[in-house]
């Protein structure tokens, strides 16, 4: 299951960096996938907490799908590439924007699908 969803999540990550020609940022593509896995991450969390019998999604879809598809390494890799081009404030916009919309992302998951399952 780890393996299916990791490939799943891999191949959506590539997909999402295909678009990037289309923006005139490239980190817009990590920002994309991170805060869609948060987001995945969000609404599986809320449906393991009401069925913790449903343990497949903890492997498929957490652990597999959004560890394919998040890409901390290469937030970390982009991060650095700002502090050598000493663009600063890019770098804390990026920090900031990621970190939050992440969070809102994982949150908006959570009670979103806490309106769906039961």
């Amino acid at each position: 299951l780890v393996m299916l969803g990791g490939g799943i999540g891999s191949v959506l990550r590539y997909l999402i960096n295909l678009w990037v020609p289309f923006t005139p940022y490239p980190f817009v593509s990590t920002l994309s996938a991170n805060i869609l896995s948060s987001f995945v991450l969000g609404i599986c969390s809320s449906i393991l907490i009401l069925h913790p019998e449903r343990s497949w999604i903890l492997y498929l879809v957490i652990i597999g799908f959004c560890g394919g598809l998040s890409t901390f390494s290469t937030f970390s890799s982009e991060i650095f590439h700002f502090i050598r081009q000493e663009k600063y404030t890019l770098l804390l916009s990026y920090v900031a924007l990621s970190v939050c919309l992440c969070v809102i992302a994982v949150t908006a998951g959570y009670f979103l699908s806490r309106k769906f399952v039961s």
